[in-house]
């Protein structure tokens, strides 16, 4: 009767560990996802978010590495109209830190880091997130306003330590999509893209790893 029993046994303690990583990501991860998505891009919350998804749903040794998350919101023509006002208020676009993400902003910020651009969006971009599920969608608006922020890291001055070891200072630097090029390397890449026509905003926040 007890080896009747193992496999269903280990069936059970497959379920609970399953369950409990899907509970994480439903009560920690997804509400932690969705307000960094907001707090970037000053997204009021009564703007209603019709599709989101992020990826991996779990942390690893390392954390989340590779995160990405997507969504899409939805405006009525009130709303947009006051979108539109926040994206020309230049005093909003100050930078925001990432919950629970290192580093959680950028050292450095160009003048463009944190603007809003009237499209098309670089040409680069449609085959740098290719791997995005509304980049068909986002290719094809015609009327409308994109953002996109890149964090990279640049290495600086040595610091040498006492045992004989050295480490490099890292400064992370914030730019605009209208200053790098599809060869960037990117820590944090903040990406959306305002349809006018549709009322609709896409936005993507892609992590490194």
């Amino acid at each position: 009767m007890g080896n009747v029993m193992k496999p269903y046994r280990m069936i059970c303690w497959t379920l609970v560990f399953i369950l409990g990583f899907t509970g994480c990501y439903k009560l920690v991860y997804k509400p932690q996802d969705m307000k960094n998505v907001r707090r970037q891009l000053h997204i009021p919350n009564d703007i209603r978010l019709v599709s989101f998804d992020s990826n991996p749903k779990e942390a690893g040794f390392f954390g989340r590495e590779g995160l990405r998350i997507s969504a899409l919101f939805q405006f009525d023509d009130k709303q947009l109209s006051n979108y539109l006002n926040i994206i020309e208020d230049r005093a909003t676009w100050q930078p925001v830190s990432f919950i629970s993400y290192s580093p959680s902003r950028a050292d450095e910020y160009s003048s463009n880091a944190l603007r809003w651009f009237d499209l098309p969006i670089p040409s680069w971009a449609n085959k740098q997130f290719k791997y995005w599920d509304h980049i068909q969608e986002v290719s094809k608006v015609k009327h409308g306003k994109y953002y996109g922020s890149v964090i990279t890291a640049k290495q600086g001055e040595r610091i040498d330590h006492s045992d004989g070891g050295y480490h490099y200072k890292w400064t992370y630097i914030c730019m605009s999509f209208s200053e790098v090029t599809d060869q960037f390397n990117s820590v944090i890449t903040t990406f959306a893209v305002l349809d006018m026509d549709l009322k609709k905003l896409y936005a993507l926040t892609a992590f490194s790893g």
